[in-house]
Order: C-alpha cells, then structure tokens, then sequence
C-alpha cells in the first residue's frame, strides 16, 4: 500500500502543511481587532488622539 512515492508525497505536504498553519497562527494572533475588549480600546485610542 505505501510505496517510496506515497511517502514522498506525505513527507512533502507536511513539509509544506506545518510552516503554513504556523504562518496562519501568527497571522490570526496578531489581528488584535478580532476582540470586543480590542475594538473598545482601539475605539478609545482614536477619541484621545493617540492613534
């Protein structure tokens, strides 16, 4: 069932896979405006000029 090709091919797309979903993470993590507290604050920023 697996051969040297099928292995290759899974060793590849994790190779590729894992990077990317860390990638994602950090991309999702800094996109501090996706919580209500972080949108109030942001919000409050502006008003005081800070931003």
């Amino acid at each position: 069932m697996f051969n040297e090709k099928t292995i290759d091919a899974f060793l590849n797309f994790l190779l590729a896979a894992v990077p990317l979903a860390f990638a994602l993470y950090g991309v999702y993590k800094n996109q501090y405006l996706l919580t209500k507290k972080a949108l109030e604050q942001e919000k409050t920023l502006e008003k005081q000029g800070l931003k």
